[in-house]
């Protein structure tokens, strides 16, 4: 077995990538992979469409570990990415192993792409990622079963999550102000989604789906309502934005009109004080946030300390098996 580990960083990809059955790719925390619009079509490397042809793809048919750290993930990303051109750099990461408990992305951030990820094959486990700017942030097909949990897919073009043929799970992620779509189903699909958030997207939030998801007819242990599966409707309410503003000038007024009188000085600063942990974190939640202890509660799931996992990129424990 051939073990490739690239520490390089930047390292820019000018032509499609190729895992063989009989290798692994390893990829460590912190590398920055910058795709470019591909010098030649490479030869012996079938093309899979015509947009493969004109870019770059990664091609795992067998065994990935692309597992970044909280503060030090790695990075996909287009070359020359310029105001109104975020879309469909190059074609993504495609997943088509037999070796699927062999393959898992973490704490990735995948922008740019045709499909930030397609997965084609098997089981594999992609958590705590940030999938941004792709024209579809991940596509399942062809009978794969895929475990997502803690993705935050956000500004996708199309569709968030694109379901074709395939029986995806996925747990405690967070489908936020995609252009379109949340989830995008092809109706006889076998989809399973739990305790995830979907807020701002462009057209539906999902669609091809049960009609049971985001039906809502519970509430979850905030007093939030729920659909069946745990499934929330609400702004995920990120730190330093207008939401977590508002929410800390709701609860002010809350408190004074419940007491009658001024806040005091120490009630003031349990409601505004910032949220820890947060400097420097895209998209972590406020503590004021519904999406925080809002996770699917398998004991699998947990956070560190024992609580209900949050959603979204920053929740659930440090490791994660199914």
């Amino acid at each position: 077995m051939c073990i490739y580990r690239h520490a390089l960083c930047p390292y820019v990809l000018t032509n499609d990538v190729v895992i063989a059955q009989g290798a692994r790719l390893v990829i460590d925390p912190g590398v920055e992979i910058i795709i470019e619009k591909p010098l030649t079509v490479p030869k012996g490397i079938e093309q899979l469409s015509s947009s493969d042809t004109f870019a770059v793809s990664i091609r795992v048919l067998g065994a990935l570990r692309c597992n970044g750290k909280p503060d030090s993930p790695i990075v996909f990303r287009g070359r020359y990415i310029t105001a109104g051109e975020e879309y469909s750099h190059w074609e993504g990461i495609i997943l088509n192993s037999t070796r699927s408990n062999e393959i898992s992305v973490s704490y990735t951030h995948i922008h740019n792409a045709v499909a930030g990820i397609t997965v084609s094959r098997g089981t594999p486990l992609i958590r705590n990622s940030l999938v941004e700017n792709n024209h579809i942030g991940i596509r399942t097909d062809n009978g794969s079963s895929p475990r997502i949990s803690n993705v935050l897919f956000t500004n996708n073009f199309f569709a968030g999550l694109r379901i074709q043929k395939a029986n995806p799970e996925v747990y405690n992620s967070i489908f936020y102000k995609n252009r379109n779509i949340g989830i995008y189903s092809d109706r006889v699909s076998k989809v399973s989604i739990n305790n995830s958030g979907f807020f701002g997207n462009g057209d539906k939030s999902v669609t091809g789906c049960s009609p049971a998801i985001l039906a809502m007819k519970k509430k979850n242990k905030n007093g939030d309502s729920t659909d069946v599966f745990g499934n929330l409707k609400l702004d995920p309410m990120f730190t330093g934005t207008s939401a977590e503003t508002k929410a800390i000038q709701a609860k002010t007024k809350a408190l004074q009109q419940k007491s009658l009188k001024a806040p005091s000085p120490k009630e003031l600063q349990e409601i505004s004080a910032p949220t820890k942990q947060s400097s420097g974190r895209k998209f972590y939640l406020s503590k004021h946030s519904p999406y925080v202890d809002a996770g699917h509660p398998a004991a699998r799931f947990k956070e560190p300390n024992g609580s209900l996992p949050d959603l979204g990129y920053w929740g659930g424990p440090e490791f994660l098996q199914f």
